[in-house]
């Protein structure tokens, strides 16, 4: 079932008629797919898209897939998420014949990239027949590298496909082929992308019209280039997979905190994880003004973009913040994410293990004990006065430099906090700091 959009580059296309036209190629530029993966933010999101995707009704659009044509293959920009869980429905359904499966190839990482090569290969029926969960028995084959599960993708797909087995497990034959005439109706919009053989100057294209990412996403796509195109050594184990994983579910977590309520948790992440690194970019850039390895040439660094409460990706803003040493600013930037994720430990008393810390310590104005509640920074980050800012990145910025080296945490960031605390009080005029 293919339809011609009035607009020439546009086919309205099922799965299976588009890997009829083309190959479909994920290309090494894209995220992970996490989709699939069982963990909060992503498993209700996950649970209500299969929900939707197999809830029986018919003339199904996914909306747009945005991507171009590369030596006979379509190569998505936009819309990798969607693709790859409609194809593991159709793989599990056993919908595609063998040659439609190995036209559906991932080029993320090498052990993606291997993992869906054995995929394709299984017996769908043979792990029905069996009535257990996909991941136990793809996991016990001979085949399976254990290291695969460090790969988000990887988990995500298992996760995914143990997802359709518990939805779908209780169907008669009847039931079931119904609904494989249903799945193997969901359609997209293809948009083909003339004209552009550069993958980054798709990303910009496509930005631009506001069709792509959020401001977050931009902001992760440009990180994982400039670590690529300067050479920068992170010693960070996984660092770009726990972007979308680890930190992101730490942050999602504080989102949580601050409105339980929001249908939106994944934006408020999103706008809370860009402002807590907008903050400490700035912080790095002016720091790195005075140090004596950096270059005489003193970056004009826009205070009011970084401070901003509606978050935003503007490329040549990021580019000027860097500017005065961008290997150790980007490198002490995904540090400090770390080294944040480790003090952000939620207690049972929905805390933070950061805040049993500095419970015996005056740090704000009056004499009160402080009562520093990460939730409560977080929720009026914009509104910080300067010194709520500066004693909030000194305790990160610490923790950053001695969690490794320091054996007695909590002496020493009381000693650290006092000194901050003084210097910052005796300060009266904040306006050029």
């Amino acid at each position: 079932m293919e339809n011609n959009n009035k607009n020439n580059n546009t086919k309205i296309k099922t799965l299976k008629d588009a890997l009829e036209e083309n190959s479909i190629r994920i290309p090494i530029i894209q995220r992970d797919y996490v989709q699939g993966l069982g963990f909060d933010p992503f498993k209700s999101k996950r649970d209500k898209f299969l929900e939707y995707l197999l809830d029986g009704n018919s003339n199904k659009t996914l909306d747009f897939i945005y991507g171009y044509i590369e030596n006979e293959y379509f190569v998505p920009i936009d819309g990798q998420q969607r693709l790859t869980t409609l194809f593991l429905l159709h793989l599990y359904l056993g919908l595609l014949s063998d040659d439609e499966k190995k036209k559906f190839t991932y080029e993320l990482r090498t052990s993606a990239k291997d993992f869906f090569y054995k995929l394709i290969e299984l017996d769908f029926s043979e792990i029905k027949k069996n009535n257990k969960l996909p991941s136990e028995y793809i996991k016990n084959q001979s085949w399976f590298h254990t290291h695969w599960l460090n790969d988000t993708t990887v988990v995500a797909v298992l996760d995914m496909l143990d997802a359709i087995f518990e939805k779908v497990k209780d169907k008669n034959e009847d039931e079931l082929k119904k609904l494989k005439d249903k799945i193997e109706g969901i359609n997209f919009h293809f948009y083909h992308l003339d004209n552009f053989t550069d993958p980054e100057q798709l990303f910009i294209k496509l930005n631009a019209r506001g069709l792509l990412l959020t401001p977050f996403e931009q902001f992760k796509a440009w990180l994982i280039k400039k670590v690529e195109e300067l050479s920068i050594d992170i010693k960070i184990k996984d660092w770009q997979t726990k972007l979308d994983t680890v930190w992101y579910e730490m942050f999602w977590n504080i989102a949580r905190r601050i409105n339980k309520d929001s249908e939106e948790l994944a934006e408020l992440t999103d706008r809370i994880f860009l402002r807590f690194i907008n903050e400490f970019l700035l912080f790095l850039a002016v720091s790195k003004q005075n140090d004596d390895n950096s270059n005489n040439k003193k970056t004009e660094v826009d205070f009011q973009f970084f401070t901003n409460k509606d978050v935003n990706f503007i490329l040549s803003k990021y580019e000027k913040v860097i500017e005065q040493n961008p290997q150790q600013i980007i490198k002490e930037l995904i540090g400090i994410i770390d080294a944040f994720s480790q003090l952000a430990t939620s207690l049972d008393n929905d805390k933070y293990e950061i805040d049993t810390h500095l419970q015996d310590i005056y740090l704000f104005e009056g004499g009160e004990k402080t009562s520093f509640e990460f939730k409560n920074l977080f929720q009026q980050m914009v509104g910080f006065t300067y010194y709520q800012r500066i004693v909030f990145i000194s305790i990160v910025y610490w923790h950053y430099k001695n969690v490794y080296e320091s054996k007695n945490i909590l002496e020493n960031i009381k000693s650290y906090l006092r000194v901050i605390r003084n210097l910052v009080s005796n300060t009266s005029d904040f306006s050029n700091r």
